[in-house]
């Protein structure tokens, strides 16, 4: 309904927008949203104090008075639009009210929900100025709902919305909870009354704002990224004032800490509570002077296009460098390019002023280029010749004739096989993108949407697939101009990047064809040579699709160009050289004579004849032969006889070196990759003098080396010889065997070319293994001589890569190609014709043995740590390719395969932190690791002297974890061809990762809840993905692009699958309903519905031939059957009879079609016959069955229930083999928790955190995989079997090695995540308390886990002590109960159990509420449980067990406590209340010796002094800013206040200092470290990141003492420090949930179970 007439007679609707000003020349856009419990216009709206609006109600009560509506303020339409008349201002509107009292029921919409309707309501009301720039102002809500609906536009791929995202300027944020309130805002207290009340209330809201909900972390995430997308000016208005009026919500409902969002925002703050922060009396109103501030700076600084410089910071990202540099280098490198060289080809085109009528000569060339000049089809031209034929200078003269026209726009790339920017169609796509965003800026948006994926990609496959569809799409686009695009040198580039090029522009012309019969916008033109991949591929365009040129063809024209050319080159020679008009003439009919056409053969004569005398010049002309070839071999005779046998040597080296490396080298790389003299190998002019003696060969730009033309490299590496004698060229001498019969000997020298050079030394032609060969030995040794450990000096362990600064110089400048590449040119020995061995194998394994790490570290350095781990597993490869088998060769494979695993095991520490490498690989690497006992004197010496901490011995089956996700991680898949995995977690994100390295291809966004499920078509060009948001995506993996969303009128995805042909797609909803899609066109084939509309089908497979579909739900009250089959070519249901009688959970096809077997919570797995349904047989589990699978072969059925998993024969219908076990914590959540290898030979299911994986023909256990700190919650094998795949709820994925050696279990089987680790008094003994409530006992001088102590039934312990003799180990439960045991033995040596106990079984206990007094003689609980009960009054239990079993109820009743605590010497104990007082007993009578009471917000928490004198506790202060309060225990008064935002207290041992950790809960924290405060100066003294457990040793801990080391873990679990410096960065499997020190001695209990203990110096 809407809202009543407001100021000037604005009618403000209830929902959607009102428009409240309007001026015809509006220059910007103001748009306010208000919160929880508002009102488009009452959140807004200042009455007088005596009308103070009702909060529960978004109307007034009773009808207001004309007199009293004057005194009221709107001030967006009364001061607003006076102050800002250039505004449109607009207020939106929204159910967002939690109760409705008797109104009826509340909306059930979530922040989802309303995001979405903001967005598309923004759109609409700005169609008609979608760019005008949009400043937002919020409120609570309001601003989570404004951050989904900016993430939701940053997501989609419509133009609409993207106008809405790109033109969000600024943002005014008004107690906003950005990281959720305590309180969520007051409706909570309102739903919890109306709830009482039976009324309605909107709890999905309530849920999202609570304030860990991981809604509120992924807006968080996802709303980072949009302010580092648009940076926006960004306002925080925080609220002054508490609410007042209610017992428990005196304070702020935001507070600071939630209301910031510490991203560089302005903060302000506003005298008033959240209700009324944003009503304003007037236009005096400080609150309003502060917001007329805020939006006077935006508006100033809003513009409705994009700056320039924006645009080019963007053109840089795509493609670091204006091609035009490329272009004009090459006529700088040609001596300019002479006019009209390619005027030849234009000949056939009429001038501009002829326009479409223009007319060509006779002749193929020239007409088959007008052709293409004038865009008719077909769309590609190419113009193939023989090297040095002018193919680059006609491409050239084509661009620059077109642009000289200036009708249309064109882009050029120039390929260069040497230099890595310039030699991939992945290069070639970036540059075209580059040229046309910089002619139509409006068109980037096309790249925008897949910028951030293209960031880190590696895998050129992915990021060519990614780049192509974005330059369809580009030119798809209605905006797009028409263009040329012309590519020279297209075989300069890798046979598998022009391939794919070329298929790829095949495809696109073909689809253009399809969808148009209008022009093209864009014309192709390609020059390259008529040879090997590219000949192939042109030879299956269609002629109607491609035009073809030969220069060969049209030698008489290109002949004429090469003369004009001539002339010019000769003419400038001329002046430089002082040749007179005889010489000039005589050297011009030479070269005409003897260019053949070939223009590179008159540049390399002219550059050799620069700097000969005139007087000589006539003389050296004679002596350059005609082609190229015998041109080469003539100047490679001069430069082997200049008569210096070192520089001949160095020539030699440098063009042998340059002909088989992979990229262009630096001169210092060069010189250690040529092995020049020591003496310059420092001297970039010495190495320059060198590689000028090759000038003809080689170039030189800005340092770097390259090829001149690919001809010379095609000169100087031979191929095999295809002569009749059919044998390959004999490298041991000079010449070819058989000259006579060999077609290609002008490949090879004779001895008279160099007469002064001893043969012996000669190495051309080059012999490209032993080339390969010489860079291998040459990079050792120059590698083996410049790295060391902590190359660039950082000193501190814990720098990361992106703090490294490059010291000048840089030690690694001229080894970086050695290390990139060494094993690149190891690999590719046995890859050449005449390859044999690896070369020096000893070499190899003692640069290993010596520089491995230091090698390493270089990588890491450099940003290559990926690219390290590929280059070890092909080094891997190699070595087991490697015919001979000796011990040498053994030993080198065993060290290669160590080398690989320690990378990938410790990849996501030592890609960040270079120095981790000796901290922390080294130290956590398996003890016979070949590399850790080779580096053992790498490890820190304040530990190497010590105990090391107790690991594996092998590696394990365990690679690697994979990390990234902040969301629980429910569904992974592997690509068909394995070389993907996909990950759908709770972040609502999808990442693709490569396998093998753990690089990330994409992370796609999208959704708007939890992924459920993922699947690949079986052809792996698709992946589709569903969630409960509503929609099914499907994905293009390659590109990471969404190809469809489907299903959006659906209540919500859970399962999904598709057909073995991949043509169908199904996937079940929440509701009872299977839609069936065409995957490729994203059209709906089938919509199936069960008979009960409120069933959830919870699986659902289609059988092999995908003529059926096979679903089952879980419906508790259905009369039919839980399992529907599908004939799919009706799509109408085949009938079956004796069903289930209870949910079906899961069902699999047979792979050979003939079984469908079906599982359900009746303890019974039918088997049906696939076609007609009949049932065949049912095998009896008597046990809820939720997971079913058959092997590949259909041989064996897999079954897993709630106590067990079985291996069933589907012939004999008789259980092979039966598992027992626990398997009922998550199978609701678990995604195939059983699956079998591929081949059938493995069978892996999920156990808790656990993978269990065994042998099915023998049924033994070949692994128990542990490392997960919680749930796994999905497995995975890869298509080949090799690796397996686990997700997990602790957010990571892990990669195992399924093949893996079967060993036998290094350690027990640990009980799961550590909450808690103790240390005896003596130090003898450790103890641990797991998630399982297991408590083991460890030796800390071994690491032994000497025995463990299962949780039973009647004692659950939740904290543990020792006593302080360390003769006993005492437990306390939640019931009261304690046990006391036997330290050495773990024997129970008493329990006792108080009487009278109450149930706890309810829950409502926290562990807080548990606690154990330091003389572990007492334990105080809490009595009642507090559950919807709420007016019952629980009080404290003592259980006090010094004499006997005494309980006594300490005195008051209390509403609830958060925590309680006892005094150092067990004589006190305080609680935290409720009701935001501290109370003190006395532990021997019972009585209350004091009440504290804080007027700020609750306490957080307290801690008492050493001497019990004083009391610690932290609160909110009346701005909501955090302090800590001092009491003195003795009277109960307040003694003084400190500053901080503290989470944990904790004083010194001597009770002078006080250490708090900041901020509220792991992973939302401001700020990590904890402030050591001075007691006697109230100073804090300094700062320290500080795990919780381990406060009690920072608190006495004296920075000023250098003497003393103090080893802490930090708040995070993931890292040690010494002395406040990060030395240990702990790798996943042993980050650290609990710790505790003692003496040298830090434990740390593990996330993913058992202990780590450490000894330092």
């Amino acid at each position: 309904m809407d809202a009543q007439t407001g100021n000037n007679d604005v009618i403000v609707k209830d929902l959607g927008f009102t428009i409240l000003a309007n001026p015809d020349s509006a220059t910007v856009d103001i748009i306010l949203i208000h919160g929880l419990q508002g009102h488009p216009k009452n959140t807004w709206l200042y009455s007088p104090p005596k009308e103070k609006p009702s909060f529960f109600s978004s109307k007034p009560k009773k009808p207001q008075s004309q007199a009293t509506r004057l005194q009221e303020t709107f001030w967006p339409l009364d001061i607003l639009s006076r102050d800002f008349e250039g505004a449109r201002i607009m207020t939106y509107g929204y159910d967002s009210r939690v109760t409705r009292w008797f109104h009826g029921p509340a909306m059930k919409l979530d922040i989802d929900q309303y995001g979405e309707s903001l967005l598309n309501a923004t759109e609409a009301s700005r169609r008609g100025n979608p760019h005008r720039p949009l400043i937002f102002i919020v409120h609570s809500l309001g601003g989570l709902i404004l951050k989904d609906a900016l993430r939701r536009a940053r997501s989609s791929r419509e133009e609409r919305f993207e106008h809405v995202y790109k033109s969000t300027r600024a943002l005014l944020f008004f107690g906003t909870p950005h990281r959720g309130v305590s309180y969520t805002e007051l409706g909570i207290t309102a739903s919890r009354i109306a709830t009482m009340a039976g009324f309605d209330a909107n709890k999905k809201i309530l849920r999202s704002l609570s304030f860990d909900a991981t809604h509120i972390r992924v807006l968080r995430e996802d709303f980072v990224e949009v302010l580092r997308d648009l940076a926006p000016r960004l306002f925080v208005f925080q609220e002054g004032l508490g609410y007042s009026g209610f017992k428990l919500l005196s304070g702020k409902v935001v507070d600071d800490f939630s209301s910031s969002l510490d991203v560089g925002e302005q903060k302000e703050t506003i005298g008033a509570n959240h209700v009324n922060m944003c009503r304003f009396a007037g236009e005096g109103d400080d609150g309003y002077i502060k917001v007329k501030a805020a939006l006077e700076l935006a508006i100033s600084e809003v513009s409705p296009v994009l700056a320039q410089d924006h645009d080019a910071k963007k053109l840089n990202l795509i493609y670091p460098v204006d091609p035009t540099i490329f272009k004009n280098d090459i006529i700088g490198e040609d001596n300019q390019l002479l006019e009209n060289t390619g005027s030849w080809i234009f000949k056939g085109i009429a001038s501009a002023g002829d326009g479409e009528s223009s007319r060509t000569q006779s002749g193929s060339a020239a007409e088959a280029f007008a052709k293409w000049v004038n865009h008719d089809l077909p769309r590609v031209l190419w113009i193939k010749g023989e090297p040095g034929k002018g193919k680059t200078m006609l491409a050239i003269s084509i661009v620059e004739e077109l642009q000289r026209r200036n009708q249309f726009n064109v882009a050029h790339f120039f390929c260069k096989n040497s230099e890595d920017k310039r030699n991939t169609g992945v290069n070639i796509i970036e540059s075209i993108l580059r040229q046309i965003y910089s002619w139509q800026p409006e068109l980037l948006s096309h790249f925008d949407s897949c910028a951030k994926d293209l960031v880190g990609m590696t895998n050129p496959d992915w990021k060519f697939s990614t780049l192509w569809n974005v330059l369809d799409n580009t030119i798809k686009d209605s905006k797009f101009q028409t263009s040329y695009f012309v590519i020279d040198g297209l075989d300069e580039c890798d046979d598998t990047s022009a391939s794919r090029f070329l298929k790829r522009l095949c495809r696109m012309n073909f689809q253009l064809e399809q969808e148009t019969n209008a022009r093209t916008k864009v014309q192709w033109l390609i020059t390259s040579r008529d040879e090997g991949i590219i000949s192939r591929e042109f030879g299956k365009f269609q002629s109607e699709r491609a035009l073809i040129i030969s220069l060969e063809d049209n030698s008489e024209e290109v002949q004429k160009s090469v003369e004009q050319y001539i002339s010019d080159r000769v003419r400038k020679l001329a002046l430089q050289e002082g040749y007179d008009g005889n010489l000039r003439t005589t050297v011009e009919d030479y070269l005409r004579k003897h260019a053949n056409g070939t223009f590179l053969w008159v540049a390399i004569v002219c550059e050799e004849l620069k700097g000969q005398p005139a007087d000589v010049a006539e003389e050296a002309l004679r002596r350059f032969p005609s082609g190229l070839t015998k041109l080469y071999k003539r100047i490679l005779g001069q430069v082997l006889n200049n008569g210096d046998r070192l520089h001949a040597l160095s020539a030699e080296r440098i063009l042998q070196a340059m002909a088989v490396t992979f990229e262009p080298l630096t001169l210092r790389e060069l010189a250690v990759a040529a092995d020049l003299p020591r003496k310059i190998r420092n001297r970039d002019e010495g190495i320059r003098s060198y590689v000028g003696l090759c000038r003809s060969f080689l170039r030189i730009q800005s340092n770097l080396v390259s090829i001149r033309h690919q001809s010379v490299k095609d000169y100087l590496v031979p191929k095999r010889c295809e002569s009749a004698c059919s044998r390959e060229y004999d490298f041991k001498v000079l010449y070819h065997p058989n000259p006579a019969r060999c077609r290609c000997d002008h490949h090879l020298l004779s001895p008279e070319d160099y007469p002064a050079v001893d043969r012996a030394s000669i190495v051309f032609p080059i012999d490209e293994a032993e080339g390969h060969r010489a860079i291998v030995s040459r990079s050792i040794d120059s590698m083996t001589e410049v790295l060391r450990k902590d190359i660039y000096n950082l000193s501190q362990p814990s720098c990361c890569v992106a703090e490294v600064e490059v010291p000048d110089p840089d030690p690694l400048a001229s080894i970086k190609y050695a290390c990139h590449y060494w094993i690149d040119h190891l690999s590719a020995i046995e890859g050449c014709h005449n390859g044999v061995g690896l070369g020096d194998i000893g070499k190899v394994i003692l640069f290993l043995e010596k520089k491995f790490l230091h090698w390493l570290e270089a990588m890491s350095l450099t940003g290559e740590i990926p690219e390290a781990i590929a280059m070890l597993i092909d080094l891997e490869y190699a070595v087991s390719r490697d015919e001979q088998h000796d011990e040498q060769r053994n030993f080198l494979s065993a060290i290669v395969y160590d080398a690989k695993r320690f990378t990938l095991a410790f990849r996501s520490i030592i890609e960040i932190y270079p120095l981790q490498i000796y901290n922390s690989a080294l130290l956590f690497s398996p003890t016979k690791s070949t590399i850790r006992k080779v580096f053992s004197k790498e490890i820190p010496a304040w530990v190497q002297n010590q105990r090391l901490p107790s690991v594996d011995e092998n590696w394990s089956p365990y690679l690697h974890t994979l990390e990234g996700h902040i969301g629980t991680v429910r569904s992974i898949a592997f690509s068909p061809d394995g070389s993907l995995l996909a990950s759908g977690a709770d972040d609502c994100t999808i990442r693709l990762w490569d396998p093998i390295t753990g690089a990330v291809f994409h992370r796609l966004r999208g959704h708007l809840s939890q992924v459920r499920e993922l699947a690949f078509s079986p052809n792996g060009v698709q992946l589709a993905s569903c969630s409960e948001s509503g929609l099914v995506h499907i994905w293009d993996p390659t590109s990471g692009t969404a190809i469809h969303k489907l299903g959006g009128d659906a209540q919500g995805f859970r399962t999904l699958a598709f057909s073995a042909d991949g043509n169908q797609l199904a996937s079940g909803t929440i509701k009872g309903t299977v839609y069936v899609w065409d995957p490729s066109e994203g059209t709906v084939q089938h919509i199936l519905k069960c008979n009960w509309t409120l069933s959830r089908i919870r699986c659902l497979a289609f059988s092999p031939d995908g003529s059926r579909l096979a679903t089952g739900f879980d419906l508790q009250f259905s009369d039919d059957s839980y399992l529907n089959l599908w004939d799919l070519s009706t799509g109408k249901q085949v009938h079956l009879r004796h069903g289930h009688v209870n949910g079906v959970l899961t069902l699999s096809f047979s792979p050979n079609g003939k079984q469908l077997a079906s599982g359900s919570s009746d303890g019974a797995i039918q088997v049906r016959e696939p076609m007609k349904g009949r049932l065949l047989y049912t095998l009896s589990v008597n046990d809820l069955v939720y997971a079913l699978t058959f092997s590949a072969d259909s041989s064996q059925l897999a079954s897993m229930s709630e106590t067990k998993v079985q291996l069933w024969d589907p012939t004999t219908r008789v259980a092979r083999h039966t598992w027992q076990g626990q398997f009922t914590a998550y199978y609701g959540y678990w995604k195939d928790p059983l699956k079998f290898s591929p081949d059938g030979s493995m069978l892996a299911f999920i156990s808790g955190s656990k993978l269990l994986l065994y042998d099915t023909p023998t049924r033994t256990m070949l692994h128990m995989l542990e490392g997960h700190g919680y749930a796994i919650y999905a497995l995975a094998f890869s298509p080949n079997g090799s690796q397996l795949a686990s997700a997990s709820l602790d957010r990571t994925v892990r990669l195992w090695d399924s093949t893996a050696k079967a060993l036998p279990l290094q350690r027990e089987p640990n009980p799961g995540i550590i909450y808690e680790v103790i240390f005896s008094s003596d130090g003898n003994r450790l103890a641990s308390l797991s998630r399982d409530r297991t408590i083991q006992l460890w030796d800390p001088a071994t690491g032994a886990n000497l025995c463990s102590i299962p949780f039973d039934s009647t004692h659950s312990p939740e904290i543990i002590a020792f006593s302080p003799n360390s003769q006993e180990l005492v437990s306390g439960s939640m019931d009261g109960s304690v046990c006391i045991w036997d330290p050495v033995t773990g024997a129970a040596l008493n329990r006792l159990s108080p009487p009278n106990c109450p149930d706890f079984s309810g829950g409502g206990v926290l562990r807080k509420q548990l606690a154990l007094s330091p003389d572990v003689r007492r334990l105080a609980v809490k009595d009642k449980m507090f559950g919807w009960a709420q007016f019952m009054q629980p009080a404290i239990r003592l259980c006090d067990y010094t004499t006997g079993a005494r309980h006594q109820i300490l005195e008051g009743k209390i509403h609830d406590y958060l925590v309680a605590k006892f005094s150092p010497d067990s004589s006190r104990l305080a609680a935290m209340l409720y009701d935001n007082t501290i109370r003190l007993w006395d532990t021997a009578t019972g009585a209350i010796l004091h009440t504290l009471k804080s007027d700020a917000m609750p306490f957080q928490n307290f801690a008492f002094s050493p001497d019990k004198s004083q009391l610690a506790t932290s609160s909110k202060g009346d701005t909501n800013a955090m302090s800590v309060q001092i009491w003195d225990l003795t009277t109960g008064e307040f003694l003084y206040k400190l500053h901080g935002a503290p989470e944990e207290l904790t004083f010194s041992a001597d009770g002078n200092h006080l250490l708090y950790s900041a901020g509220y809960s792991p992973g939302y924290l401001i700020n990590k470290e904890s402030e050591l405060w001075d007691l006697t100066t109230r100073e804090m003294r300094h700062t320290l990141d500080c795990h919780r457990d381990l406060h009690d040793a920072a608190a006495s801990w004296d920075s000023q003492d250098k003497s003393q080391a103090l080893y802490l873990l930090d708040s995070s679990g993931e890292c040690i420090s010494r002395n406040g410096q990060k030395v240990i960065i702990l790798p996943p499997d042993q980050r650290a949930s609990a710790c505790a020190i003692w003496g040298k001695k830090l434990a740390l209990g593990r996330v993913c179970g058992g202990v780590t203990i450490l000894e330092f110096e």
